[in-house]
């Protein structure tokens, strides 16, 4: 079922455990870790793939230390610190991640710049700003899916036809 809300401490600055249960928000961290993989292999050929690939790794790093934290109560001592801190400075390299895939998206050629517009828009509410206000996360989802709907409309359309096959022993097509 749903966590119960806990108290924060450091005077509120650590993000409520909100009713998301953890494995919801451990199947959406890898859900968007998947996104960023995609995106990044479309701008792979792309003249911003150091972008997409230095976006790709800090989503990665944001991921990997949220997962692990995505179940432990904000006041629980980690490494440290507490764990609402370290959820915190994960969340920042998520949101970190998310904006260079959004401005590598923007500056390249191939895909719509308000595209990557809409990603740079989503990164803070799914990543620092969500944590800290929990239905931005809904408002940044969906942002996050107009601009991935956007990509894949897009990079759709790169695709070669099938007359352009590669397989020499294919039989020819007739147009």
């Amino acid at each position: 079922g749903p966590t119960a809300p806990r108290p924060a401490a450091d005077a509120g600055l650590l993000p409520p455990a909100g009713p998301v249960p953890a494995p919801l928000a451990v199947a959406a961290l890898w859900l968007g870790l998947v996104a960023a993989v995609a995106l990044a292999a479309v701008l792979a050929a792309a003249s911003s793939r150091r972008l997409a690939t230095g976006g790709l790794l800090t989503v990665l790093a944001g991921t990997v230390v949220l997962l692990p934290l995505s179940a432990v109560p904000a006041d629980a001592p980690a490494y440290g610190t507490t764990a609402g801190r370290l959820v915190l400075a994960g969340a920042t390299l998520h949101t970190a991640g998310w904006v260079l895939l959004g401005w590598a998206v923007a500056r390249c050629r191939l895909l719509d710049r308000g595209d990557g517009v809409l990603l740079m828009m989503a990164a803070p509410m799914i990543g620092v700003a969500g944590h800290l206000i929990g239905p931005l996360q809904t408002v940044g989802a969906l942002l996050l899916l107009a601009g991935g709907m956007g990509v894949a409309r897009r990079a759709g359309r790169l695709a070669p036809p099938d007359r352009y096959r590669l397989d020499p022993f294919a039989p020819p097509i007739m147009d």
